[in-house]
């Protein structure tokens, strides 16, 4: 695979939508400039950016990746080119 893409599942289709940052925990300008490139982030998993080192490194290596809201996919090099 060359490609994950997270996608929403039904069950998050009402979910509170926000910033993939922080701008008062951690805002440096070239995050900033680049804010509305990135994903968005909501306040319930698997959608939450904590930025908290010491919670993900017990969290992340007990994840899995068979997860409907991960799309796994093997585009062709033109579609990666048009996609990003």
């Amino acid at each position: 695979m060359r490609q994950c893409t997270p996608t929403l599942r039904p069950q998050d289709s009402g979910m509170n939508g926000k910033g993939f940052i922080d701008p008062d925990d951690f805002a440096p300008g070239y995050l900033r400039r680049g804010v509305h490139r990135l994903p968005r982030q909501s306040d319930d998993g698997p959608w939450v950016n904590s930025q908290d080192y010491y919670q993900e490194k017990d969290i992340i290596p007990e994840l899995g990746f068979d997860d409907d809201a991960l799309d796994f996919s093997n585009p062709s090099s033109d579609e990666q080119v048009s996609a990003g």
